[in-house]
């Protein structure tokens, strides 16, 4: 009776260590599946970046956010952002339209921000921080921008909206050889110990 107990013990650890944890989920067959099951089939084409984090707060989930273009040439690309378990379900999940650009400013990279966005007891927020670019000859420029985000039951709800965080612009067009100067500036969102509904 030992012997058959242990070697069902060694199966469910076996069967337990397959699923991949921490960062590698994120390039698991699960977590694919996962972001194809929030964008669907039809508009699996249309997206043009991914990114994904575990949430150091919430052992096994996972938040995903992946920017889609918009039909037609409109520069702007609509969020679905999605709370993933580490078996590739999904807790989760809303769609913000307009959430970012890819215009004359390119779209460069989207990343999860897991700093400790505490709103309340027991509420935390996380982040989905983006980057964009101007590449011209003499006017180049780049902004970061961070949006936060809260879950509520199956929802996830926009707590903050698109606030830069960091800028930097080099004009130089007032010249024909590119002279100019460089200006940059940052900003840092904390959350103080007075909180309001």
């Amino acid at each position: 009776m030992r012997r058959i107990a242990t070697v069902l013990l060694l199966l469910c650890s076996a069967t337990a260590s397959a699923a991949p944890q921490g960062p590698d989920f994120c390039d698991s067959q699960e977590m694919k599946a996962a972001e194809l099951e929030l964008v669907g089939e039809t508009a699996q084409d249309k997206v043009s970046h991914i990114a994904c984090k575990a949430l150091p707060n919430a052992r096994g989930q996972f938040a995903v956010a992946q920017y889609l273009e918009q039909a037609g040439d409109t520069g702007r690309l609509d969020l679905v952002l999605g709370l993933v378990d580490a078996q590739g379900g999904i807790l989760a999940s809303a769609t913000f339209k307009d959430a970012a650009t890819d215009d004359a400013e390119r779209f460069e990279d989207a990343v999860i921000d897991t700093a400790p966005y505490t709103l309340a007891p027991g509420v935390r927020a996380f982040g989905v921080k983006t980057s964009n670019s101007t590449h011209c000859t003499c006017n180049n420029g780049a902004r970061s921008n961070l949006s936060l985000f809260v879950r509520k039951g199956k929802s996830l709800v926009r707590v903050l909206e698109d606030v830069q965080t960091s800028e930097a612009a080099y004009m130089g067009e007032y010249d024909s050889e590119c002279g100019g100067e460089m200006n940059s500036s940052a900003t840092t969102i904390a959350i103080g110990g007075a909180r309001h509904n």
